[in-house]
């Protein structure tokens, strides 16, 4: 498999023979909208885009959905039940993404995105605080299942 990431600041290190790494350079017009379109040119078989802020999510959204099944990005949210909102609002942020419906938005991030890990750092150890699987949608609202939470213990 051909692993892509997708960076404004290298971070992601991963440990497969075959991965190529991009990072955006906006100085240079080099933006992360840019590389997730030129990452579909690259045959890659999963694509991660480290931490999504705004409109390139409706990139990401459109590149998951050509089958690139393993693919996942990180953004920043204060739980995992509020991740799915997040994604919303800054798909929408993209011009093209303006009049979609929201249920048309909801049924495509469903369809796309099977699990939200949500991490956090805590006394400076970061990790896994819950897993939630994203089941579909109903009625206009997301159908989940959290399938792991971290339980925390006072001594």
């Amino acid at each position: 498999d051909r692993v892509l990431t997708i960076e404004d600041t290298a971070e992601l290190k991963m440990s497969v023979p075959n991965w190529i790494a991009f990072e955006s350079n906006p100085d240079v017009g080099v933006t992360t909208r840019d590389l997730i379109k030129h990452a579909l040119r690259y045959r890659s078989n999963r694509i991660w885009v480290g931490e999504v802020r705004g409109l390139e999510a409706f990139d990401v959204l459109h590149a998951y959905k050509t089958g690139h099944p393993g693919s996942g990005l990180s953004l920043h949210s204060e739980e995992a039940a509020l991740t799915l909102g997040q994604l919303e609002t800054m798909i929408r942020m993209a011009p093209e993404a303006a009049s979609m419906s929201i249920e048309d938005l909801r049924t495509r991030i469903a369809s796309t995105f099977k699990f939200v890990l949500h991490a956090s750092n805590l006394d400076g150890h970061r990790g896994p605080e819950e897993v939630m699987e994203i089941l579909g949608v109903k009625d206009g609202r997301y159908v989940t299942k959290s399938i792991f939470k971290k339980q925390i213990i006072y001594v």
